[in-house]
């Protein structure tokens, strides 16, 4: 789908987000590492899992973020707090079914297209995206 932004599902194991996806007969890509210095210096480090083909639209990937890596959300600067996070999808049971092989725990809706959809809380007030 033109224009679908990806989404990542945090694991703590990409072995196993690995054997998850093999078991539900989807093809993956990595582990693959990545790392990036923060301003501060400081090392953000983590492997991704890709599934190659995956069956519907709006599947996340996977990171598993390394030993020492502190999540970015954990000493980034206060204000912004997720409320919500909603997967819509055309085929929303198939969409389920799929997430919870992959051990994906997400609220799925049906809707006229695949999509995401995002609840903030803000300094501003809420805000919602998608």
């Amino acid at each position: 789908m033109p224009g679908f932004i990806a989404w990542a599902d945090a694991v703590d194991s990409i072995d196993a987000a690995a054997a998850r996806a093999r078991a539900a007969g989807i093809e993956t890509v990595g582990p693959l590492a990545g790392s990036r210095a923060r301003a501060d210096g400081t090392l953000l480090a983590w492997k991704t899992l890709r599934l190659a083909n995956p069956p519907v639209e709006g599947l996340p990937f996977f990171i598993e973020w390394q030993a020492g890596t502190v999540h970015p959300s954990q000493n980034t600067p206060a204000g912004c707090r997720l409320m919500s996070f909603e997967i819509e999808h055309p085929d929303a049971a198939e969409m389920r079914r799929l997430l919870r092989s992959l051990g994906v725990d997400a609220v799925v809706a049906p809707g006229a297209q695949a999509r995401l959809k995002a609840r903030l809380q803000t300094p501003r007030g809420e805000v919602e995206i998608g």
